[in-house]
């Protein structure tokens, strides 16, 4: 049984901001032309239905419409000109809102947040798609945010995002999702925000001596810009039936990103909104990776790519990084969504810690991605998730439990 129980739109509340325009900068183009961000927490928590009605959607919409007060572009749009002509901005006008779904479902949910591999077309149950973009005078107007909060009757609650990326990156988004957690823990009394959850909006500090912000709106006009968010859910069966063995002398590619807001003279507030990542490439022939050092060259040639470059304030401001990024081949690739470093296992609404953590969007696109995050139980340890089909996935389990055996 499944059903929705509420759909509304959230947004910030009476005395905020009438309207905010942030533009793009050269970090926020690049993923005009990326799929949405899909995240899911699960939290265990024993209620029925008409507490959950009466008490938890109560308390949501209001602290998620205290958040909004600070994180006011996510009630907004990114605003795309529909010539091409100027670039894309984020905007928020009075009126714009988030849109909310709670959900009722009867799911296995000890399934769900199980560590061993699950079915991935079973978690698109619990997430949100972002509404059709609308025409406005000379642009399309697309929205960066949409929630799903699903409820399992007596056995626990889980919270669905779906956000374009360009609205923001990983630390933007999770800065976002905790300071609604506090919010909705604390009654939305406000003394209870720490100011890394307060964003910081000037765009001026994003230094553009080489006009990279031109570049890379150039080279993201070349693209097809899906405004649209289309869902996809993985066909395995079709992966598996169509996959040709590789030639041995294609290159294979390693893709991450990470924060540079500490790289820069003077470093930029951690609570900078917006995306301020770099990539980081590395390169192998397919020959030297499935060979017997193939492993070990890998871990080197990582190495080598994100230490050669990692304090480099210059390499951030002439645009090599997004040079060497936009030549990665998605089809040959294994990339890193998350990191360690964003904690949403800290996300507390009152309900306790995460019970688990799953990035769906890594099942999109081309290529091979797996999640990285900080371990819900254990401090210092790792989470990582992986989107294969299940022979990859079986082969992987396989060849991952042997090299277990050898520590």
């Amino acid at each position: 049984m499944a059903s929705v129980i509420e759909q509304c739109q959230v947004a910030p509340p009476p005395g905020s901001a009438a309207e905010l325009t942030l533009p793009l900068t050269y970090f926020d183009h690049m993923w005009l032309a990326f799929h949405r961000m899909r995240r899911l927490l699960f939290y265990k928590l024993p209620i029925f239905k008409p507490d959950f009605v009466q008490n938890i959607i109560p308390s949501l919409k209001d602290s998620l419409s205290l958040t909004l007060k600070h994180y006011t572009p996510l009630a907004g749009n990114v605003a795309c000109p529909l010539n091409f002509s100027e670039s894309p901005e984020l905007r928020y006008v009075r009126g714009d809102s988030v849109s909310v779904t709670f959900f009722e479902i009867n799911m296995d949910f000890k399934y769900l947040i199980g560590d061993y591999p699950r079915t991935a077309k079973d978690f698109y149950h619990f997430l949100p798609q972002l509404a059709e973009p609308k025409d406005a005078p000379g642009v399309q107007l697309a929205p960066l945010l949409a929630i799903q909060v699903t409820l399992f009757p007596n056995v626990g609650i889980s919270i669905g995002f779906t956000n374009n990326h360009v609205a923001g990156d990983g630390a933007t988004i999770v800065g976002f999702v905790r300071a609604w957690a506090r919010l909705n823990k604390f009654g939305g009394h406000e003394q209870f925000l720490a100011n890394e959850f307060i964003p910081f909006y000037d765009r001026s500090v994003i230094k553009d001596p080489y006009e990279l912000g031109k570049l890379t709106w150039g080279e993201m006009k070349k693209h097809k810009l899906e405004m649209c968010d289309i869902v996809s859910p993985p066909d395995k069966v079709r992966e598996d039936a169509t996959r040709e063995e590789t030639d041995e002398n294609v290159m294979e590619f390693f893709g991450c990103v990470a924060d540079c807001r500490v790289q820069f003279n003077p470093p930029l507030p951690q609570s900078y909104f917006g995306n301020c990542l770099v990539g980081y490439v590395a390169r192998i022939r397919h020959a030297d990776l499935v060979g017997k050092e193939g492993f070990t060259m890998s871990v080197e040639l990582i190495r080598e790519a994100i230490r050669e470059n990692m304090k480099d304030e210059e390499w951030i401001l002439n645009g090599n990084w997004f040079k060497s990024y936009s030549t990665l081949d998605m089809n040959q690739s294994l990339s890193v969504a998350g990191s360690p470093k964003l904690d949403l296992y800290a996300t507390d609404f009152g309900w306790g810690r995460p019970a688990k953590l799953e990035f769906v969007s890594i099942d999109t696109g081309s290529g091979i991605s797996m999640s990285l995050s900080k371990s819900k139980d254990f401090d210092g340890d790792l989470e990582v998730g992986l989107s294969l089909s299940k022979t990859r996935m079986n082969a992987f389990a396989a060849i991952f439990t042997h090299g277990l055996s050898f520590l």
